[in-house]
């Protein structure tokens, strides 16, 4: 792959006792059901799926791998080796977070 394209991830949701619905309510995700109290999106995460081509099927980690410099940069790979090295969450809390 001679040229580097943007990459549309599909976050991974995960419900939580204390999850809301204020990120589908405010037009930010679709969950699976009406009732589903999300608690956490997860952006960016090694298992996640690419939704566009020329990446689509293919996970974060797999993308890290194959692009490595041309994704994270030389001092990211000198650092982190080939492993994405952030978690990008957002969290909806609508009742206390449990511990």
């Amino acid at each position: 792959m001679d040229r580097l394209h943007p990459i549309r991830l599909e976050a991974s949701l995960h419900e939580a006792i204390w999850g809301g619905q204020r990120l589908e309510l405010d037009g930010w995700k679709q969950f699976p059901s009406q009732d589903a109290k999300i608690g956490e999106t997860w952006e960016t995460e090694v298992s996640i799926l690419a939704q566009n081509e020329p990446y689509a099927g293919k996970t974060l980690g797999i993308l890290v791998e194959e692009l490595g410099e041309a994704l994270l940069g030389k001092q990211a790979i000198a650092i982190y080796g080939y492993r994405f090295p952030l978690l990008v969450k957002f969290i909806d809390a609508s009742e206390k977070l449990s511990v």
